[in-house]
């Protein structure tokens, strides 16, 4: 059995659909039909979680169960010892390298902690007028990079050979991106990475081999719906310093660079006040996540503070965690007014 049939068996037990699994995953209900088909293995980390999520090991997942019946076990060793020998340390061996290989995959995730990708399924619409029978888009965020991979797949209606499809990718630089997209099948598509904050805009080229063009504009939508900005500035009215956090539907009311923005809702924050060298408070807070937010303000100076000159500059620095254990520091310097 293979893994993609493992993985189709296991949900079927638990009376799961595709896209339930998906869920759990975060992940697409495609990637869990592309696993089960064969066309797509999971990653290391999609095992590991697989593996969690149906209480086996990944051994059993990747199928390197050993099966020994102690009847034609002990027949086998009876007659052939010399050969039930070598066939065991062949076993050893192949067991041995296969838990090498594992190992080695473990390490390399675990130093890609706070690299790990967020997978969003982002838009999948086409009316009759479209060129296509379907599109897919697919975001991969990179928490600690602060970029994210753009995966784009289209199925033209009309497919004749020799056809080819382009992608002019704008919105994240001054000049467009152009990218000839790969064939699978009957499949075109490409992978794109941007930095957060960024809602590119897609059109896509089909050129017919009679060198006849026509275009489409692929919309995409939300596509950083998880992420949560940092703002923090004066309080007027108490003469100290205010913060909030507040969920992204809309990069256009993003200004500047994108150093200010989480990859979920905080979890812990720590913050400090220096002014002239000299630390004037310092606080921590944690938030409860078993609540979705939309915003969450607070105030973390007032003019209660002593020690505090606030006709001069000061700074605060925030050391934020947050659901996805990812650390950001900020510091800004405040001038009251």
């Amino acid at each position: 059995m293979t893994t993609g049939e493992k993985i189709q068996n296991l949900r079927q037990q638990k009376g799961w659909s595709q896209e339930r699994l998906g869920q759990e995953l975060n992940l697409s209900r495609q990637s869990i039909s592309k696993w089960e088909s064969g066309t797509a293995t999971p990653t290391v980390e999609n095992l590991i979680e697989l593996a969690k999520i149906f209480d086996i090991s990944v051994d059993s997942l990747l199928g390197n169960e050993t099966i020994i019946q102690e009847n034609k076990k002990d027949k086998f060793i009876k007659n052939f010892p010399f050969v039930l020998t070598g066939i065991m340390a062949v076993v050893s061996i192949g067991l041995i390298i296969s838990q090498i290989n594992i190992y080695k995959q473990l390490k390399r995730l675990e130093n890609k902690v706070g690299v790990m990708p967020n997978t969003v399924y982002v838009s999948s619409a086409n009316n009759e007028s479209s060129l296509f029978t379907n599109t897919e888009i697919e975001v991969q965020k990179y928490y600690q990079n602060r970029t994210m991979d753009v995966s784009i797949s289209v199925l033209p209606k009309s497919n004749a050979v020799g056809t080819k499809v382009e992608f002019s990718i704008t919105g994240i630089s001054d000049a467009p991106q152009i990218i000839t997209a790969d064939q699978n099948g009957q499949l075109y598509n490409t992978v794109v990475n941007i930095p957060w904050g960024v809602t590119p805009e897609i059109n896509v080229s089909v050129i017919r081999p009679d060198g006849t063009i026509e275009n489409e504009t692929l919309s995409v939508y939300e596509i950083n719906e998880d992420l949560f900005q940092v703002m923090l500035e004066p309080a007027f009215n108490e003469r100290g310093v205010h913060i909030e956090f507040r969920k992204i539907y809309d990069m256009d009311y993003i200004s500047g660079g994108t150093e200010n923005l989480l990859s979920g809702q905080p979890s812990v924050m720590d913050w400090k006040v220096v002014q002239e060298g000299k630390t004037i408070k310092t606080g921590s807070e944690k938030f409860d996540n078993y609540e979705e937010y939309e915003s969450i303000e607070r105030t973390i100076l007032d003019g209660t503070i002593k020690n505090l000159n606030k006709n001069k500059k000061f700074s605060v620095t925030l050391d934020i965690t947050d659901i996805n254990g990812i650390k950001t520091t900020l510091t800004e310097d405040i001038q009251l007014y």
